[in-house]
């Protein structure tokens, strides 16, 4: 009886939660479009007003070099394969290494064709078969962690698989030390 009741009161609490989701998402897109269209009306008033002479020179158009750069997640060429964990022992203890991967490939095409889901399986798969044998291995057993090492090894195997990879990305990479009690 009490299974039931706990699967029960975990099923209305995903529920809630999915549910409260959507209602905060809905109130965001509502307030997104008042804010477009306050957006909107400011842009003509601006346009009624006479422009002034640019008096910043080579100083505004860094900036404006600077604002039109894209953000790398936003890049076509970028092939994300996740988030992945794996434990590492040590003699004192055992580290977590978290990392989040990406393959960047010489165009947009060659991305492309590794988005699909099989091939974007089998890389990820790939990437976590390396990662855990180098956690055998001095890479990640030895202080600091050579992380140009592991990208390097991650980018070998990784060609093996779908031919030449322009780079191997550790976007993230992080260690948590679990002490032995």
């Amino acid at each position: 009886m009490a299974k039931i009741l706990v699967s029960a009161l975990s099923l209305a609490a995903i529920t809630a939660g999915f549910g409260g989701g959507y209602a905060v998402a809905s109130l965001t897109e509502t307030h997104d479009s008042s804010h477009a269209t306050s957006n909107n009306s400011l842009k003509e008033n601006q346009a009624i007003q006479p422009e002034l002479p640019d008096e910043g020179g080579p100083v505004e158009e860094k900036r404006s070099a600077l604002t039109e750069v894209e953000p790398f997640w936003m890049n076509d060429r970028l092939v994300f394969l996740g988030r992945i964990t794996i434990p590492v022992e040590r003699p004192w203890g055992t580290s977590y290494v978290v990392t989040d991967l990406a393959v960047a490939m010489a165009d947009a095409a060659q991305a492309l064709a590794l988005k699909s889901p099989d091939k974007a399986l089998r890389l990820r798969d790939t990437a976590l078969v390396e990662l855990r044998s180098a956690a055998t291995t001095r890479l990640l057993r030895d202080e600091p962690m050579d992380t140009a090492g592991l990208s390097e090894q991650l980018k070998v195997a990784l060609e093996r698989h779908v031919g030449v990879i322009d780079e191997m990305l550790l976007l993230s990479f992080y260690v948590a030390d679990v002490p032995r009690t």
